[in-house]
């Protein structure tokens, strides 16, 4: 979206980087992830959807190493048993696409400005 709030492209993401490095210490029995969040909160958090500051803007969550993969929010994540999820022995790649979402697709425009979300991580480990 350019700043008079013209949809330019529908496809851009943001790369948010997450990286868990594993291999010190003792074995992992166990390496979830979840995901909360704050106002505005989710717009559909089964379909990894969260609200915006901005009206009819939410952010669409992807897991990077597998774009097709939908992230569930309202659900923990075993990235133990996620095959694609451990680059190497030990460290696991959680990394994000986060891609803007036009909530109505009707709008050739939207209303300009700056918009911001809220997306706790969660890690539990043992």
């Amino acid at each position: 979206m350019n700043d008079q709030g013209k949809i330019i492209d529908r496809i851009s993401y943001t790369d948010v980087p997450l990286i868990i490095d594993c291999t010190k210490g003792a074995k992992l029995g166990a390496l979830t992830i979840s995901f909360t969040s704050a106002k505005p909160g989710f717009q559909n958090a089964a379909n990894g959807l969260i609200n915006t500051t901005m009206a009819n803007i939410a952010l669409l969550i992807r897991w990077k190493r597998n774009g097709e993969r939908i992230i569930d929010l309202s659900n923990t994540t075993d990235l133990l048993a996620m095959k694609d999820a451990e680059v190497r022995s030990g460290v696991y790649d959680s990394s994000l696409k986060v891609y803007p979402l036009n909530l109505n697709p009707s709008a050739t425009s939207l209303a300009p400005g700056r918009y911001q979300a809220d997306l706790t991580v969660n890690i539990t480990y043992y």
